[in-house]
This record gives structure tokens, C-alpha cells and sequence, in this order.
């Protein structure tokens, strides 16, 4: 709002889901180039927000992945002697169903139940 008549782009990084019930805002974290200083960080803005994404990408529910270390994981299943931990690209997560990119493939199956425990048991 400082800069009304510049355009910064950006891509959105985190949409936090919580809505303020004085201003019924919703939050988000937006990633952009700042080469020039001109923006300082928590600073607020209106933002515009284009979809331009068409492409495909398999979808796990958002409960099977773990967040660890900046990466993300999910346990494959494959038989109960076959079981494990990969890494995978997050595309992006819209409620309960999560978008993967990279790190699966179609048909395997993944654990939503106890996987962080399965996955701490594998990691030690």
C-alpha cells in the first residue's frame, strides 16, 4: 500500500486458515523479489491472485504427509514387510488432499494412519 503505483509479483507460499473476524481477512505468506528494498517484511498488502497452473499431478490426503527438516515425506506401503519413507515434492495442499509433483507414483499406496511413528522407527 505503500507503493500503490508498483506492481510486485510474487507466488503465494503459505495461506494461513484462520479468518479474522474484525477485518474477515484471511492471511497469507507471499513470496517475492525484493532486490530493491522497498518492501520490510510483515509489511501488509492487498494482493491480486492469478491461477495460472494446468497441469496434472497425483493427490495424497494431506494427513499421510510429514513435514521435517523443510522437506516432506509419506510412508508407502507396499506389503507389511515393505514399508517406506519418501520424499516428495509438494506441489500444493488445498484442505484435506494434498498435490504432489515429484517422489510417487500412481497406484502406491501411502499411510495416513501411525505414520509418524512408522516414520520416526525408519528415520532412527
Amino acid at each position: 500500500m505503500s507503493y500503490p503505483d508498483k506492481v510486485f509479483d510474487g507466488k503465494i507460499d503459505k495461506i494461513f486458515k484462520i479468518i479474522d473476524p474484525q477485518t474477515n481477512a484471511m492471511q497469507a505468506r507471499v513470496v517475492l523479489d525484493n532486490q530493491n528494498g522497498l518492501l520490510i517484511p510483515e509489511s501488509k498488502a492487498t494482493i491480486k491472485v492469478i491461477n495460472s497452473e494446468n497441469t496434472m499431478a497425483l493427490t495424497v490426503p494431506s494427513k499421510a504427509v510429514i513435514f521435517d527438516d523443510n522437506r516432506s515425506f509419506v510412508v508407502v506401503y507396499k506389503t507389511r514387510t515393505d514399508v517406506k519413507v519418501k520424499e516428495i515434492k509438494v506441489l500444493k495442499q488445498v484442505g484435506d488432499v494434498t498435490y504432489v509433483s515429484e517422489g510417487l507414483s500412481e497406484g502406491e499406496q501411502v499411510v495416513t494412519n501411525n505414520q509418524l511413528l512408522i516414520y520416526r522407527s525408519l528415520n532412527s
